[in-house]
């Protein structure tokens, strides 16, 4: 029923085909499909389409050329809609020079966006950006800020940062440490959501 209704031209429905084929749920594996039904989705604006085509170009998988500067651009359509894991995918990219210019006035605000949508790895980096002054004016105590958010979700390198034994659950305030920024390898592909209503259920009667 999904591929009939990705095939009238759904986006949510070409999502969810999308995600099935690259899981190989319901319908045999196949990245080369899931690339195909992605992109239709992206184009209609599935932000959650878009970041998953941008993993595809990223890691170069379902047939595509890898390409940073496609990677880069799904990854700023869904960025654009304020979609947080997108925001830090963007920000990486800045911070790195991959597919865009370098800048890390860029790379700052993206992540700076992304952080305070509660996104850990944004707020790793950002905290990271205060502590050297890249993008941002140096401040270690707007780091350590930062730090301590992504800490107290468990990030271990945040904990790190602050000094904090991983797993402890002792928050002790205690200047932030200089360390270098740490970049995340692209996160797994978004799970496509359940917005798409089921079909109607007929009843059928004896006669």
């Amino acid at each position: 029923w999904y591929r009939k209704a990705a095939e009238q031209g759904h986006p949510n429905a070409q999502f969810s085909l999308a995600g099935f084929c690259e899981e190989g749920k319901a319908v045999e594996q196949s990245d080369e499909d899931a690339v195909k039904w992605y992109l239709l989705a992206a184009k209609q604006g599935v932000a959650g389409a878009q970041i998953n085509l941008g993993v595809m170009y990223d890691l170069g998988k379902g047939g595509l050329v890898k390409s940073d500067v496609k990677a880069a651009y799904w990854y700023g359509k869904a960025a654009s809609q304020g979609i947080d894991r997108a925001q830090f995918d963007l920000g990486s990219m800045f911070a790195q020079g991959r597919g865009v210019d370098q800048s890390d006035e860029l790379a700052a605000g993206w992540f700076t966006k992304s952080a305070k949508q509660g996104n850990a790895a944004s707020q790793l980096n950002l905290g990271a950006m205060y502590e050297q002054g890249r993008g941002v004016p140096r401040d270690t105590s707007e780091a350590a800020k930062w730090y301590r958010k992504a800490a107290e979700q468990g990030d271990a390198n945040a904990q790190l940062n602050l000094g904090i034994p991983v797993q402890s659950n002792k928050m002790p305030f205690v200047r932030a440490r200089g360390r270098s920024i740490i970049f995340k390898e692209p996160t797994p592909p978004l799970n496509a959501p359940p917005c798409f209503p089921p079909p109607p259920r007929t009843r059928t009667t004896q006669t």
